[in-house]
């Protein structure tokens, strides 16, 4: 609705209530003849009386159908009468004759707010018998607000004593909301007309300024009040002047419109150019006036001559290059090439004038390729690019071309400018370069290859001879063999070095070597290592000491496994390198932050010592100081070149200071940010007797192939007889034809999953073989869900050695009469701490957990930690590889499906998926995204594509391709 249309409005609504005014007036007037006639001639009385009550009906009509609230109170300011507009319910109006106005208000509801204010205007009129108006605000009970005009006029009698008072009351709320949008419109173009960048202005059929925004006046560097009546033609270049008035403001007379390039001074006199848009405006009753839209152009006009002149200018030192331009209409013909080009082509330049570049040069594909490019260069997109082509001869070159846009005036494509380079001599020599290259590769894999390929092989018989050298000395042998047995052993180990400084430095020279970043205790990575070279020292009747700084954070962030292999490394040379004396670890606190400390380590024996010409290539690769020491101590002369490296890549640094037949001090520095104490309070364990575990037969329901892997491998070691099943259906299958002690049942698995199963077997199987739930899921009422469908008690995934083995003793030491009679008072404490541990806020499943922002960006550094794997298999290598093959093969292509399946809007797949893998994910310690999984499977339950849960598909699919990556890598797999 326009404003104009709310104006008329808003006028049609008070010239109502003027008429309504006048009606109540009129009645007033009649009112009191009529009393006046009734009290002087009472003959007439009864005739006046059936006279009045008729004019009363009349009038009554009158006021109750007037629109508008009509309230008349007596002296005393009780009611005498209501319309139905002011009340609508008739016994209400009734109940308020004779009330006063704050009784009125309790009963029609009013807000005390409101009967306040009523309040003082009715005081008011008693004191001041004057008519009062006032408006109120009123809330309605949906939420709603409506204003209403309330006004009161006295009633005064001869003797200016208050007979009566009228009230009437109109709703405004229309026109309240009227007046606010007309206010609003005001306000917002004003605000156009203020803020906007743009220029813009109206001046009369003179050129005089009548308004002008803040914009213009700040570029002209004049005030408003300054410019306002000046003429603009004041502001135009005198030369350009006349312009104004003949071609400027003529066309504005004929057309109604003018647009165009005008230039303008500003106060300092400074030229600016404006594009403008102006039109003339017609209004009634004013004169008419132009409203101009201008946009300074200034930068662009001067950058406009600039390019020009730098046209001008490259196209000369072009002319004067090596390099050949062309110029290509938007057909692909050529028209321009300067001299170069020509003698690149072998063409003459008449020969090329009109002619087709890609018919000239290009054959099959290319052709298509270079339209391509050209077609695109139509739209502003430019790039460089090579492309072999024939020239006149047909001997064959390769160009590198860069290429952009012709431009008309208006900025249309009217063709392409080509710088063209030839590179065939750099082509020739990148090619060869490649094939270098390619055999380099080749060769640096094969030296890793065999590297590695040698390194197990001689691990796999090294093992066995250390092992069965071991195992022999402990047997009943003589001195001689003990002597012998005491060789082996001491060659064995010096192998298994040198085959361990070759594999680190293969794996550092391929850059393969990452860093951790996680927490450590300094003073425990000394300990550690003192403690397992001790026994060396007193073999060789050495004193090896270490020594702390208490002002060393007790917790450190770093790479604690390169650090004791540095330590290991260092201790061990100054070891085999000093015979009498001792050596001495030491760390001090060198410098230090608020987040950070710089520590120093100093490793000082009292050995051969270095000679001072020798220190400068202590670092080379694969050497030694002299032959008598390769001969005497063995070794590759790798070892101080790795911890150099490995230093390096912790950001720290390794020096030497030494002297012949002295000693060697060695100077380690690197920087550590500080960790975070935390004094854990662990959860008290009950710990079960789990020797019957053996010869138990254990079903084993689970579809992931890593949990079922780890679950087998920790039974096994129990002496459990594990009997494994993928689904439901299988485990049902198996129950029926054998006879198993303990079930271990995965929830969520495909063809039937485990409460399925579960209430099967209950019913129609077996009621009390003891059921145990394996599940990631924690949300409370999902656990009583699995105990109600029938199971005993529930593991929590992912779960180490501990958690697993407690449940299965627990319930296999149980009777079926315990079982039934503790099943739901346990389960409920089960559920209780099991909630209670989680790392993790978890949601009901009806709840909408706001989801935090995520940043789909791949951590740096490693990305998994496989200490978890690593205790659950006491290290055993074949465990952990296939646990590692595994993740592999499964993994990586569960998340490509969970990306598949959000982009398809499959949120069922989704959620099987992300549940399905979560575990993995843990156990593979991969700490990024272990949030990421969960709240994937939590908001798969919505079913609602949104960028959060976007973003989370997308990071643990990236961070999983660079998992394993990095396994590949670290491992042979």
């Amino acid at each position: 609705m326009s404003t104009e249309q709310l104006q008329t409005q808003l006028e049609h609504k008070t010239t109502a209530l003027v008429a309504a005014e006048k009606q109540i007036a009129k009645l007033n007037e009649e009112l009191a003849n009529l009393k006046k006639i009734v009290l002087t001639d009472g003959t007439k009385s009864k005739t006046i009386e059936t006279d009045f009550d008729t004019q009363r009906k009349f009038y009554e009509q009158i006021l109750n159908n007037i629109p508008v609230d009509i309230a008349i109170l007596n002296a005393d300011l009780r009611y005498q009468y209501l319309n139905p507009v002011a009340v609508s319910d008739v016994e209400k109006r009734k109940e308020l004759i004779g009330k006063n106005d704050a009784e009125f208000c309790s009963i029609t509801n009013k807000s005390k707010s409101v009967a306040e204010q009523r309040h003082e205007i009715f005081e008011a009129i008693k004191d001041t018998k004057k008519p009062k108006e006032w408006e109120e605000e009123i809330s309605k009970p949906d939420g709603s607000t409506e204003y209403h005009l309330h006004s009161l006029y006295p009633v005064l009698d001869d003797k200016d004593n208050l007979e009566m008072v009228i009230g009437y009351g109109v709703d405004i709320t229309r026109n309240k909301k009227i007046e606010e949008q007309i206010k609003l419109s005001e306000r917002r173009y004003k605000n156009i007309f203020n803020f906007s960048l743009a220029w813009i202005c109206t001046h009369d059929m003179e050129g005089r300024i009548l308004t002008i925004n803040a914009a213009a006046c700040n570029i002209l560097k004049y005030k408003e009040k300054q410019l306002i009546g000046k003429n603009i033609a004041d502001l135009i270049p005198e030369r350009t002047r006349s312009e104004f008035s003949d071609a400027y403001m003529q066309k504005i007379l004929t057309e109604g419109k003018a647009e165009g390039i005008m230039s303008i001074l500003n106060k300092e006199g400074h030229k600016f150019y404006l594009l403008y848009q102006n039109y003339l405006v017609n209004e009634p009753g004013l004169e008419p006036y132009v409203i101009g839209f201008s946009q300074n152009i200034t930068e662009r006009i001067y950058a406009e001559k600039a390019l020009k002149r730098s046209e001008e200018k490259y196209r000369g030192i072009i002319e004067n290059m090596n390099l050949g331009m062309t110029e290509i209409d938007t057909e692909e013909r050529i028209i321009y090439a300067n001299q170069r080009f020509c003698i690149m082509s072998g063409y003459d330049l008449d020969e090329l004038v009109g002619k087709k570049a890609t018919d000239l040069f290009l054959e099959g594909t290319k052709q298509k390729l270079m339209s391509n490019h050209i077609f695109q260069r139509q739209y502003g997109i430019t790039k460089s690019y090579e492309v072999a082509v024939k020239t006149k001869n047909n001997e064959d070159h390769w160009w590198l071309i860069s290429a952009e846009p012709l431009l008309n005036e208006d900025e249309s494509v009217r063709g392409t400018i080509g710088v063209h380079l030839d590179i065939t001599k750099q082509k020739k020599l990148q090619q060869q370069l490649r094939e270098e290259k390619s055999d380099a590769d080749k060769s640096s894999k094969s030296k890793d290859i065999f590297l590695t390929n040698m390194s197990h092989e001689i691990r796999t018989p090294l093992n066995a001879i250390m092992g069965l050298g071991k195992l022999l000395s402990k047997s009943d042998v003589n001195a001689q063999q003990k002597y012998y047995l005491n060789g082996i052993e001491s060659a064995s180990e010096n192998l298994l070095g040198i085959i361990n400084d070759l594999l680190d430095f293969s794996k550092i020279e391929a850059g393969k070597i990452t860093i951790e970043n996680i927490s450590f205790n300094l003073e425990n990575i000394c300990k550690q290592v003192v403690n397992i070279l001790m026994h060396k020292t007193e073999e060789k009747g050495l004193l090896l000491t270490q020594e702390v700084d208490e002002r060393i954070a007790p917790v450190l962030l770093g790479d604690p496994y390169r650090i004791n292999q540095v330590f290991m490394n260092m201790l061990s040379n100054a070891i085999k390198f000093t015979e009498h004396g001792s050596i001495s670890l030491k760390a001090s606190l060198l410098e230090e932050g608020d987040d950070w400390q710089k520590i120093l380590i100093t490793i000082q024996d009292t050995g051969i010592g270095i000679k001072e010409e020798y220190i400068n290539h202590l670092f080379d690769k694969f050497t030694q100081e002299d032959e008598t020491v390769v001969r005497k101590f063995g070794g590759t002369g790798l070892g101080m070149s790795i911890t150099k490296q490995l230093m390096e890549l912790m950001g720290g640094s390794i020096s030497v200071e030494s002297k012949k037949n002295v000693g060697t001090t060695i100077i380690l520095n690197f920087n550590c940010k500080i960790g975070i104490s935390r004094v854990i309070e662990k959860k008290k364990t009950i710990k079960n007797d789990t020797s019957n575990i053996s010869g138990k037969r254990i079903l084993l329901v689970e579809d992931n192939n890593l949990n079922r892997l780890l679950a087998h491998t920790i039974l096994t070691e129990y002496g459990a007889m594990v009997t494994e099943a993928l689904n439901g259906v299988e485990s049902i299958e198996l129950m029926k034809k054998h006879t198993f002690d303990i079930v271990l049942m995965d929830i969520q698995m495909p063809v039937m999953d485990g409460i399925q199963a579960t209430k099967i077997i209950r019913k129609e199987i077996n009621a009390t073989i003891p059921i145990i739930a394996l599940t990631a899921n924690a949300i409370k009422g999902k656990l009583e869900e699995f105990l109600n469908a029938g199971m005993d008690d529930f593991i929590y995934k992912p779960y180490d050695e501990i958690k697993l083995v407690n449940p299965i003793a627990k319930w296999l030491n149980k009777t079926a009469a315990s079982q039934a009679e503790n099943t739901n008072e346990e389960a409920v404490s089960v559920v209780r701490s099991n909630i209670h541990v989680l790392s993790l806020p978890i949601a009901d499943s009806n709840s909408s957990p706001v989801l935090p922002p995520v940043d789909v960006t791949v951590p740096e550094g490693p990305l998994y930690d496989l200490t978890t794997l690593k205790n659950i298999g006491r290290n055993d290598m074949g465990f952990i590889t296939k646990m590692l093959q595994l993740f592999i093969e499964e993994t990586p292509p569960a998340t490509l499906k969970i990306k598949e399946a959000y982009e398809a809007g499959d949120f069922a797949t989704v959620k099987y998926l992300s549940h399905r893998i979560k575990p993995s994910i843990t156990n593979m310690g991969i700490a990024s995204i272990k949030n990421e999984i969960l709240q994937i499977e939590l908001q798969a339950d919505k079913a609602t594509k949104t960028p959060a849960l976007e973003n989370y598909v997308e990071k643990v699919y990236k961070v999983i391709e660079q998992v394993v990556i990095q396994l590949n890598q670290e491992y042979t797999l």
